[in-house]
């Protein structure tokens, strides 16, 4: 059975950092442009079931998704956007994710996959996926693979993963988006 590209269904949320004393984010709301940007890449190339919900601009966390999940479904693919300072979080959050809901799958972006391989699957020992640097075609096609049930992820650029033997495969660079496809952030998803 190979899942539609309809049915699909992607969270994206962006992991804060909740132990700063002072985050703008929990003062002003922050639009995520990067998580924009994955959720119009993905909604114009077939995958309309994506949302964006931007935990701490709401005041919610772990809880709140797990009540979310319960109303609403559980995602296939719940995707963490993460800096240096909130990697620890990213990495709770989808150990939490994991633990409830062991079918779901996880990857983090963002600046805070900057660390060796090695390292990310160590702490982040229930992440499924990692994307290093820019996200949009990485993320596209990862979704593709999933919605297709594939589990050769070995052509998807930039993309940190485990093979069947639960080795860690960390795959090349590869072309970068052209930023003038005319694709923007997704706004309407953001909270503002």
């Amino acid at each position: 059975y190979v899942m539609s590209m309809t049915s699909f269904y992607t969270l994206l949320l962006p992991s804060p950092c909740r132990r700063l004393r002072f985050n703008i984010s929990g003062i002003y709301a922050v639009p995520r442009i990067g998580l924009g940007y994955l959720s119009s890449f993905l909604k114009q190339n077939g995958f309309s079931k994506t949302r964006i919900w931007d935990l701490l601009a709401e005041g919610k966390w772990i809880p709140d998704l797990v009540k979310d999940f319960e109303n609403h479904g559980v995602p296939d693919l719940v995707g963490i956007g993460a800096t240096l300072l909130s990697l620890r979080e990213a990495f709770e959050m989808a150990d939490a994710l994991k633990s409830r809901y062991p079918q779901l799958k996880t990857v983090i972006g963002g600046p805070g996959v900057s660390f060796p391989a090695d390292t990310l699957f160590h702490y982040g020992r229930k992440v499924d996926f990692f994307i290093r640097g820019e996200g949009e075609k990485a993320f596209l096609e990862l979704v593709r693979g999933l919605a297709s049930k594939s589990q050769d992820f070995s052509a998807i650029p930039r993309l940190l993963w485990k093979n069947k033997k639960n080795e860690i495969m960390e795959n090349p660079d590869g072309e970068f988006r052209d930023v003038n496809d005319g694709i923007s952030s997704d706004y309407e998803s953001l909270p503002m």
